[in-house]
């Protein structure tokens, strides 16, 4: 692999990491936005749910436990585009700026689980519908926080230690593979809950791709991925970056196809918003890989 190709996939790494700052920034400030507004609303929530067995403690927990997570990986946007610019200076402080992008993402996720509960909880009540319960949200949040946050959390720990560098790689396999398998739970039940039932028109063909994109993309990108990262998990042999590199075209290409969808089918086009969006932009180190390197 000679020193073009690396510069190129550096550069690559880099551009995604600037599109994840911007996600991350636009995510903050839509939170803000939400916080101003509910904050002073807090004091009503009792009344709200007075008549229920619903307890209005964990919604307040909800709220501020998702609203802290955005923030964490605000945080971790700003060290990812500082840790890939170090990685293009050749400076091994991009190490010590990743690990913390790790450990970011990693609590992103774990604080799901508060609004996981509560959408399990809640989707029994009579509240189900004014405050926007789902049971699909409920088990998608626990499933992203439980599959994610372990090994993402493992991997920042061993980054931080060093010491053993054929474990570590073994955790980057096992997190990788678990982090685009939560991706497809999280979009395969946002399929469910949202775009399958609300303003589509049966029997069109553009929602019958949408669909099978949501359902089967991310799902075959999940399994390119564990197949790829196999000799690290096994520590048998060096990875496949060929494999690599379809594993990051097919998540690209799933929002890529996404945004498409959206400008034909008006309920994708907004729940935009709540979608990762930001990984259209694995597409370019994808492409990377697949041409450019052996």
């Amino acid at each position: 692999m000679d020193l073009f190709k690396i510069g190129f996939m550096k550069k690559a790494l880099l551009i995604v990491s600037i599109v994840f700052l911007l996600y991350t920034l636009y995510h903050g400030f839509v939170t803000l936005f939400f916080l101003y507004n509910f904050i002073p609303n807090i004091a009503q929530l009792p009344e709200f749910f007075s008549s229920s067995s619903f307890p209005w403690q964990l919604l307040l927990m909800q709220e501020f436990a998702s609203s802290v997570g955005i923030y964490l990986r605000l945080f971790g946007g700003v060290l990812a585009v500082s840790s890939a610019y170090l990685f293009n200076k050749n400076d091994l402080r991009y190490l010590g700026r990743f690990n913390w992008v790790l450990l970011f993402e990693s609590l992103y996720f774990v604080l799901f689980i508060p609004s996981g509960i509560n959408h399990v909880i809640g989707s029994f009540s009579e509240f189900t519908f004014d405050v926007g319960f789902n049971p699909y949200t409920g088990v998608s949040f626990l499933l992203q926080g439980l599959l994610i946050f372990p090994s993402l959390f493992l991997l920042s720990r061993k980054l931080k230690e060093n010491k053993d560098p054929v474990n570590l790689f073994r955790w980057v396999g096992i997190a990788a593979s678990l982090y685009v398998f939560g991706i497809w739970i999280k979009h395969g039940f946002f399929w469910f809950f949202a775009l399958s039932s609300l303003g589509l028109q049966s029997g069109t063909w553009i929602e019958s791709f949408g669909a099978v994109n949501s359902l089967i993309t991310l799902l075959l990108a999940s399994l390119v991925t564990l197949y790829a990262c196999l000799p690290l998990i096994r520590k048998t042999k060096n990875v496949n970056l060929r494999w690599v590199g379809t594993a990051l075209i097919l998540v690209g290409a799933h929002f890529a196809i996404y945004l498409i969808v959206s400008f034909w089918v008006p309920v994708y086009l907004s729940f935009l918003g709540l979608t990762e969006f930001w990984m259209v932009a694995l597409l370019i180190p994808g492409l990377v890989a697949l041409l450019k390197m052996k």
